[in-house]
């Protein structure tokens, strides 16, 4: 698959809960609180990008942790 086509690759709740073994409410709390993209709306669908999704946990694992 080409990057270009990677990059419009989409997840729903359902998947990137599947994908990060959390809650939908887990999901939508680390998204206020930026640790996550905001999702995109596709009509009555909410759908999150696969490379930012990425982005977010790869910026995560590079942070030092806090506590």
């Amino acid at each position: 698959m080409s990057s270009e086509l990677a990059s419009l690759q989409l997840l729903s709740i359902s998947e990137l809960c599947r994908l990060l073994n959390r809650s939908r409410s887990s999901i939508y709390r680390d998204v206020s609180a930026g640790h996550l993209p905001k999702p995109v709306k596709i009509g009555a669908s909410t759908r999150f990008r696969v490379r930012e999704v990425e982005a977010a946990l790869q910026r995560a694992a590079d942070s030092p942790e806090t506590s």
